[in-house]
């Protein structure tokens, strides 16, 4: 069905503008009229490869995820080497809070406006 708006010699330059609709789709319209497509074939085009972007994202992010949670311990243990060696310093000093009036007035106002 999409063929029948198309020229011959179009589909190369079909798949650039859903691929482009599907993964950054501001700039996809610009590239649809550069490539020479009507107004009707660039709204028909990008929305099409703006669905099939929402698609191909959603169950490519599942995959991501489930990768992640597997290598999760992996990358851990790997980027936990230098914290583990700043924190195993004790730190004998306890520190006091402060009261300023700088800190008062937060408090003030956080306690009578805060979040409505």
């Amino acid at each position: 069905m999409l063929f029948i708006f198309l020229k011959s010699g179009h589909i190369f330059k079909l798949i650039e503008v859903l691929l482009m609709s599907g993964v950054k789709f501001l700039f996809a319209p610009l590239l649809s009229f550069k490539l020479g497509f009507s107004y009707f074939q660039t709204i028909l085009f990008t929305s099409i490869g703006g669905l099939l972007g929402v698609i191909f994202f959603f169950y490519l992010s599942t995959i991501i995820l489930k990768l992640f949670r597997k290598f999760w311990p992996f990358i851990k243990f790997y980027f936990s080497k230098h914290i583990k060696q700043k924190a195993s310093i004790p730190s004998t000093k306890k520190y006091k809070k402060k009261f300023s009036l700088k800190n008062k007035f937060l408090v003030i106002s956080r306690n009578k406006y805060g979040l409505w």
